[in-house]
């Protein structure tokens, strides 16, 4: 019976029926309305990030590694699926739960407020003025912006950017073809770099 109402997808003997999950619109405001430590806040902010594997990849490592927040765009971005569920191994639950997953309509306007508000807004890309991130951590209140898994940050969203990161990797010129990291591991190294050091 149970493999007749999951359609034959893995069930562990239990089923749900449960209403899709709602994000809440994410508001700008002040760092200090974000501290629940003695560490700056970081709220993460991914840009149309495709892949469900990804996407529940990065809510597994923000939440583990205590981000803040993680704010998603509302258009362009993988649905809430069992697929993100999965491989967020629970966090995306909890996140909606508490209020830490949460969507912007509109992105740019969104980093352009927060930026206002005191907040240094800091997008992860390669570039000729990129900062490494060993020196990333300085204590101040962030937001670190991942772009899409094939192009990146997109151009009006970079420009909001105070700062650009790059991962220093150890390929070669003659070695091109493998030149960045996944943006699921490439989020988690960032933030280990902001909210542990």
């Amino acid at each position: 019976m149970l493999n007749h109402i999951t359609g034959d997808k893995p069930h562990q003997g239990v089923v749900l029926d449960a209403a899709p999950i709602q994000l809440k619109e994410f508001v700008p405001a002040e760092p200090s309305e974000f501290t629940e430590s003695e560490r700056s806040p970081v709220i993460l902010v991914l840009d149309e990030i495709h892949d469900p594997q990804n996407f529940g990849a990065i809510l597994r490592s923000a939440h583990f590694l205590g981000c803040s927040a993680v704010v998603v765009s509302d258009r362009n971005t993988a649905p809430l699926s069992p697929a993100v569920s999965r491989a967020s191994v629970g966090a995306l639950e909890v996140m909606v739960a508490n209020d830490k997953l949460m969507k912007a309509r509109n992105l740019h306007e969104m980093l352009a407020i927060s930026g206002d508000l005191g907040w240094r807004v800091v997008g992860a890309s390669s570039g000729p003025n990129s900062i490494t991130s060993t020196k990333l951590s300085d204590g101040q209140p962030t937001i670190l912006v991942m772009g899409n898994e094939h192009r990146g940050l997109r151009k009006h969203i970079r420009q909001c950017c105070q700062d650009v990161v790059i991962i220093p990797g150890q390929a070669t010129d003659e070695d091109t073809r493998v030149d960045s990291l996944n943006v699921s591991v490439a989020s988690a190294i960032l933030l280990y770099e902001l909210l542990h050091h």
